[in-house]
């Protein structure tokens, strides 16, 4: 193996290890705009538009949403059901 790509594999297991850390939070304007949704589904398609995993979007929602948990089924079928209520996009 070259140096190169040493360095490139390197540089890319630091950048997940960092990803990893971040994932699962919201910044103060999102938070805000989080706790704005009246309903579960919102809050699972807002979580799911800044790429949180399914897994992620339950324990979230588990701890922060509207004081009730959700199960990964869930999440899964609101994230491939079609949005019908048109009031429903952020």
């Amino acid at each position: 193996m070259n140096s190169s790509y040493i360095t490139y594999l390197v540089y890319r297991r630091l950048k997940m290890s960092n990803a990893k850390k971040e994932r699962g939070t919201l910044q103060s304007s999102q938070a805000k705009k989080f706790q704005t949704f009246s309903n579960v589904s919102t809050q699972i398609r807002y979580l799911h538009s800044l790429d949180f995993t399914r897994g992620e979007i339950v324990k979230y929602i588990s701890a922060h949403g509207l004081n009730r948990s959700i199960r990964y089924q869930h999440v899964r079928n609101v994230l491939i059901t079609p949005i019908t209520n048109p009031k429903e996009k952020f």
